[in-house]
């Protein structure tokens, strides 16, 4: 028995570009991982030191 799980995150700097990765994941088999991360202005600012502050950015995760 296989127990390997493929896993990655689908990074998008809107909800509609989200929407489209994730479901572009979806026709090739992905299922979705939890829920929807949203980072604001300055929760990435604190997670990326090299961001530079500009807009909102979202996170789906999915697995194989």
């Amino acid at each position: 028995m296989n127990n390997k799980m493929d896993y990655k995150v689908i990074k998008a700097s809107s909800l509609e570009g989200l929407v489209k990765g994730v479901n572009s994941e979806l026709k090739k088999g992905w299922k979705c991982q939890g829920g929807v991360e949203i980072l604001k202005d300055n929760e990435i600012m604190s997670f990326d030191k090299n961001s530079k502050p500009s807009s909102d950015v979202y996170h789906q995760a999915v697995v194989k």
